[in-house]
């Protein structure tokens, strides 16, 4: 389901947290979704955005946020979308850090003085 659109520079690529998928029409399965996918993904690239949107992939998973890029076409590809999975809040959080990171930033600084006499 799409919800909106944003700026194409809106959300960065970074922001994935899960494996990204490729989705591309299939007019076997709904009539008409080949000339509805292509009319949707030239609007996007005209425009320079992207979609967000909810998918659920089985009905006992909880539903995610993702972001759907379009692709613009290349020869080796036919035309498509990106779908990456965006983080909830509290997937993002701050790292602290451990001993072992702390003892590599004195070594760095160390190594910075040192080299400087």
């Amino acid at each position: 389901t799409i919800l909106g659109f944003k700026h194409r520079n809106a959300i960065p690529f970074y922001h994935s947290v899960a494996a990204t998928y490729l989705i591309f029409p299939n007019d076997d399965s709904v009539q008409g979704s080949v000339d509805a996918f292509a009319e949707l993904r030239a609007s996007m690239l005209r425009k320079n955005v992207l979609a967000i949107g909810e998918v659920l992939h089985r009905s006992t998973w909880q539903s995610r946020l993702v972001a759907i890029y379009p692709l613009e076409e290349k020869n080796d590809l036919p035309p498509g979308m990106m779908v990456v999975q965006l983080p909830f809040e509290d997937d993002i959080r701050a790292v602290v850090p451990d001993e072992a990171s702390k003892e590599f930033d004195r070594i760095n600084c160390a190594s910075d003085t040192l080299g400087t006499v």
